[in-house]
C-alpha cells in the first residue's frame, strides 16, 4: 500500500514536470523564433555605400569650410575626424556612420569619453530643427547632449546625438524605436554618431557658443539626410 502510495506521488512529480516543461516551451519557443524570423527578415540598409562614403570622405557642409579629414581609431571603432572653420570659429566634426545593417548605437558615447578622457559639466539637453528633404513634411527636430568638456590642455563645448533620417536623439533608445517603426514599412533608419567639438576658452560660456554648435549641427544633420540618411518613406505618405 505504502509502495504504490509512493509510486503514484513519484508519477505525480514526473507529470508535473513535464506539464511545466511543454508550458515553459511553448511560451518561449514562439517568441523565440519570432525574434529569430524578425533579426533574419530585417531589411537591409539601401544606403550602406554613402555611409561608408562619409566614413572616408567626410560631409560637405553648407557655411563651413574643411581644414583637415583623418580617420582616428576610437575604442575598437573607425571614427571620421574633420576639422572646419566659419570666419574665426573653429570645430571638429566626429562622425561614426553605420557599419552594417545589423549594428546598432550602443557604447559610441563612452568610447568617446575613455579616448579624450575629458572631464565633463553643465550638461543640458538642447534642439535644432532642419528642414526636411520632402516638402510636403515638417521640419526634422533634432535633440542634442551639450556640454563642457576639458582636456589638460583645452576646453570644448561639444553637442552630440545619433542622426537617422527623420530626427536626432543622443539615446540609442529613440533610434531603436525610429528603426522598428520605419521597419513597419520595410525600411530602415541608418544612423551616424555625431559628435561636434567647439574650442572655448577654460572658463567660457557654453551657452555663448550654442548659436554656432546649433548652426554646425543643422549643417552636419542636412548634409546626413541629403544622401546618407535618405529617408524612405511609405507608400501613403509619398
Amino acid at each position: 500500500m505504502i509502495l504504490s502510495l509512493k509510486l503514484r506521488q513519484k508519477q505525480s512529480q514526473i507529470i508535473i514536470v513535464i506539464l511545466m516543461t511543454v508550458l515553459l516551451i511553448g511560451v518561449a519557443l514562439p517568441g523565440y523564433i519570432s525574434q529569430k524570423l524578425v533579426w533574419r527578415d530585417m531589411p537591409q540598409l539601401k544606403t550602406l555605400p554613402q555611409l561608408q562614403t562619409v566614413r572616408k570622405e567626410g560631409l560637405s557642409l553648407s557655411g563651413w569650410q574643411t581644414v583637415k579629414i583623418q580617420s582616428i581609431k576610437i575604442g575598437n571603432q573607425e571614427w571620421l575626424k574633420q576639422e572646419v572653420k566659419q570666419d574665426k570659429k573653429n570645430a571638429i566634426v566626429l562622425l561614426f556612420p553605420q557599419n552594417y545593417y545589423k549594428d546598432q548605437p550602443q557604447v559610441e558615447w563612452m568610447d568617446l569619453n575613455g579616448f579624450l578622457g575629458w572631464k565633463t559639466d553643465e550638461e543640458q539637453q538642447n534642439r535644432f530643427s532642419v528642414k526636411s528633404t520632402s516638402k510636403d513634411l515638417d521640419p526634422v527636430e533634432v535633440q542634442v547632449k551639450f556640454f563642457k568638456a576639458w582636456t589638460t590642455t583645452q576646453t570644448y563645448a561639444v553637442a552630440q546625438w545619433y542622426a537617422w533620417p527623420n530626427g536626432g536623439h543622443p539615446a540609442p533608445s529613440h533610434w531603436f524605436w525610429a528603426d522598428r517603426f520605419a521597419q513597419f514599412s520595410r525600411n530602415r533608419a541608418p544612423w551616424v554618431a555625431v559628435a561636434l567639438l567647439i574650442p572655448i576658452k577654460p572658463l567660457g560660456n557654453i551657452q555663448e557658443v550654442w548659436p554656432v554648435a546649433a548652426s554646425l549641427g543643422e549643417s552636419v544633420q542636412a548634409s546626413l539626410m541629403a544622401e546618407a540618411l535618405v529617408a524612405t518613406l511609405p507608400e501613403w505618405l509619398n
